[in-house]
């Protein structure tokens, strides 16, 4: 089954809801996860950030529960009790601008986007930024093959321990600035498939990945690069990186920091 076409029989089954049979497709969603331990001190959390995004555009449900949209920047949530909330995002349209989706909703602990079309996205900038107690997300089936901007996309995902982005087309991509800034937990990142060919922006990428261990970069090309400042600064842990041979300007800078080059 094409994993865009999601069949009303297994959202019912993701979040545990009998309110949704109404359904008869979402070929368009995403679910997102918060588990609520103690009490907020702000009596809610905050799930998506819809300044670029037309609220009619959606629909919302809370643990089965069709949820009120009202017109302000945030969909916030305010629980009545601790435990796990389910929150799934029905979109009635492809949309083109992921630019803040998610940034400062740090309750959230799991994202799925393998059911998001994301095929018309140009803009990723600070999608997950500052989603602090983030820990997983799927992104098996997401298209980025017409994004330009992905800075800042995970900065500060400090709790983010795996980050599969095998999927990722990033031929179009201009600006990486600070991609994985303050992932303090990752310990591994492969971006072999990576496409940088276009990118020009770089700067602090990697910064502050101060459990990144091994970096795959074999694939990436800095011929239109014009900013590389300070992007292994903080990795303290970082003790080998894979490069091409003909990556000069990245050789310079991992000898600064001492780190075990490995030519592919």
């Amino acid at each position: 089954m094409n994993k865009l076409i999601l069949k009303k029989e297994e959202v019912q089954q993701k979040i545990n809801s009998n309110s949704l049979m109404n359904k008869n497709n979402f070929g368009n969603a995403i679910i997102i996860k918060v588990r609520i331990n103690n009490k907020l001190s702000e009596n809610y959390f905050k799930f998506l950030h819809i300044e670029y995004i037309n609220p009619s555009e959606i629909d919302v449900f809370v643990n089965g529960i069709r949820f009120k949209i009202d017109d302000s920047y945030w969909l916030r949530f305010s629980p009545k009790k601790t435990g796990l909330y389910t929150i799934l995002i029905l979109f009635n349209t492809k949309i083109t601008n992921c630019k803040s989706l998610f940034s400062d909703c740090n309750k959230i602990t799991e994202i799925d986007l393998s059911f998001f079309n994301s095929e018309n996205v140009t803009s990723m900038e600070e999608m997950f930024y500052y989603c602090k107690s983030l820990l997983k997300i799927n992104l098996s089936s997401f298209c980025t093959k017409n994004v330009t901007k992905m800075n800042s996309m995970f900065y500060n995902c400090e709790n983010l321990k795996e980050l599969n982005l095998s999927s990722f087309d990033t031929h179009n991509v201009e600006d990486m600035a600070q991609m994985f800034k303050n992932c303090e937990n990752l310990k591994e990142l492969d971006l072999s498939s990576f496409d940088t060919h276009n990118v020009k922006k770089m700067n602090e990428i990697f910064n502050s990945c101060c459990s990144l261990v091994n970096l795959n970069l074999s694939s990436f090309n800095y011929d239109k690069i014009q900013d590389l400042e300070s992007i292994f600064d903080h990795c303290y842990n970082l003790g080998k990186i894979k490069i091409n041979k003909n990556s000069e300007k990245i050789r310079k800078l991992v000898n600064e920091n001492f780190i075990k080059l490995e030519d592919n």
